[in-house]
């Protein structure tokens, strides 16, 4: 529980990813309490139930980018719930509020990895496995092997966690978070020999790559200079494709995992189990049918832009350069 005082709040000491922060509180178990029961852990689900019925409309693309940004938001919700889980089950609501964005992804990393992690126990190594293991161990006790309810959820995880982590998804969920950067609408590709250079060869002569009619088009940050920082960049055309039906079961799965990651807080703060609720799928092949193959998942295609030494020129330059733009004359009103 950290340390605790004599008189006034306790202090909780926990971690986020390698951070170390001290809640303080008079009733920490109260207020945890309080924070999990306010939680609606059917949101996700209910939301994509709601959006699927619009997505053959006039509104489609529009209801397909907001089932997008609910996945993206729905699967950072999820590990936000498990890091905290795994660093801080008694001060959940102080964890998630200063757990930033890179700190999840250090975190998910490590628990896909199984590296160590600081927890209440001290650091010590904590993956997926571990934690879907210990999240349900007050239901379907009597599964075991690779078939049981929590191999599966773990391996559920494990392919959101490449989801969370994968920069070309991050960039989708920047670009649709911050301005609706996005254009609704996925793409098909197909490849095939031109006989004669320059003209496209025949259509029965093309192969197709796959596509869907869900994704959207952004324009991803591109450095030219040398160096990550460089001040030298292009905004890069990128397209996605992915499977509207898919995101929706997805999305279900996403729901009954936090609604068994808050029922087993809930536990840790004395909740008898049998009073709680934990879910899975009626069919066990649910797990699996909500990845949809849709072929060809992304593209890059665009122009190549390239710069030479001579241009590469430093920030500082480059803020010289729009500094001397102003005429000697100008007058500042």
């Amino acid at each position: 529980m950290g340390y605790v005082t004599d008189q006034g709040p306790d202090g909780y000491v926990f971690g986020v990813a390698d951070n170390a922060f001290c809640c303080w509180e008079y009733n920490h178990v109260e207020r945890n309490v309080r924070f999990l029961s306010g939680l609606d852990t059917e949101y996700y689900g209910r939301l994509a139930e709601m959006l699927a019925e619009h997505l053959d409309g006039d509104g489609g693309g529009t209801a397909s980018i907001a089932l997008r940004a609910a996945y993206h938001q729905a699967v950072e919700t999820l590990f936000s719930m498990l890091g905290a889980y795994a660093q801080a089950p008694e001060c959940v609501p102080a964890w998630l509020a200063c757990c930033k964005s890179e700190d999840l992804r250090k975190i998910v990393e490590g628990l896909r990895r199984g590296s160590p992690l600081l927890t209440q126990v001290g650091r010590r190594i904590v993956s997926l496995d571990d934690l879907a293991q210990d999240v349900l161990r007050n239901v379907w006790v009597e599964e075991v092997g690779p078939e049981s309810t929590s191999a599966r959820f773990t391996r559920l995880w494990r392919r959101l966690a490449g989801e969370l982590l994968d920069e070309t998804a991050r960039a989708e969920y920047n670009s649709i978070k911050h301005g609706l950067r996005v254009n609704p609408g996925g793409f098909y590709m197909a490849v095939g020999h031109e006989e004669t250079p320059g003209i496209l060869a025949p259509p029965e002569a093309m192969r197709s790559m796959g596509g869907s009619p869900y994704g959207s088009s952004f324009f991803e940050l591109e450095r030219l200079g040398e160096g990550k920082r460089s001040p030298h960049i292009r905004a890069r055309s990128v397209s996605v494709n992915w499977s509207a039906q898919g995101l929706c079961g997805r999305l279900a799965l996403i729901s009954m995992s936090i609604t068994n990651i808050v029922g087993a807080l809930q536990c840790a703060m004395g909740a008898d189990p049998a009073s709680i609720k934990f879910v899975r799928p009626e069919r066990a092949e649910a797990f699996d049918d909500v990845w949809i193959p849709v072929g060809v998942t992304s593209s890059r295609i665009d122009t190549v832009v390239r710069i030479d030494t001579a241009q590469d020129w430093s920030s500082d330059q480059l803020r010289a350069e729009l500094e001397g733009r102003a005429s000697d004359d100008r007058v500042d009103g």
